[in-house]
């Protein structure tokens, strides 16, 4: 792919024109995970892509929820964190989604179904194993961090029925 030089005030033009709708809407991120350990946690919030199918591989879906620590009196007490599910490694998806179900799933339950109890989990509070684990093979010396969902603590809330007119 080919780049193009340009001076400061054409390149803080294309930007301003090109990626201020993109800056205005992204949310400062952060990988930080808790250290190893069982931790209860709010299901806060969501976020969810895709990347395209390319050069012969399938699509890739994403799905990270948002958690907050639930620990008074510790240092991690409100720290959220969001650990990563992809579509190609689904059984740790259909785990976490068993276990916000209440032990099980439906065995007729679509990934459209599934991707809706996901969202229909925010608000819930769970409790979580972080481990790390290293990598192996070619990925050797990389350390990769894991979310394993342990138990459903409280369902998230149902939304209430609108009054009858």
């Amino acid at each position: 792919m080919a780049q193009e030089q340009v001076n400061e005030q054409s390149f803080e033009s294309l930007l301003a024109a090109q990626a201020s709708t993109a800056w205005n809407t992204a949310e400062v991120q952060s990988n930080w995970m808790p250290p190893d350990g069982i931790y209860s946690v709010a299901f806060i919030g969501e976020r969810h892509w895709n990347k395209p199918a390319a050069d012969g591989k399938p699509s890739v879906f994403f799905w990270a929820p948002k958690f907050r620590i639930i620990s008074p009196g510790s240092d991690l007490n409100d720290k959220d964190f969001s650990p990563l599910f992809r579509s190609d490694v689904m059984g740790r998806f259909k785990t976490a989604l068993a276990i916000m179900a209440g032990g099980s799933l439906s065995a007729d339950l679509t990934i459209v179904d599934a991707h809706r109890l996901f969202m229909a989990g925010l608000g819930a509070v769970l409790s979580v194993q972080i481990s790390r684990t290293p990598g192996k093979g070619k990925n050797a010396g990389q350390t990769y961090t894991n979310c394993e969902f342990v138990e459903l603590i409280q369902a998230a809330p149902t939304p209430n029925p609108a009054p009858a007119a």
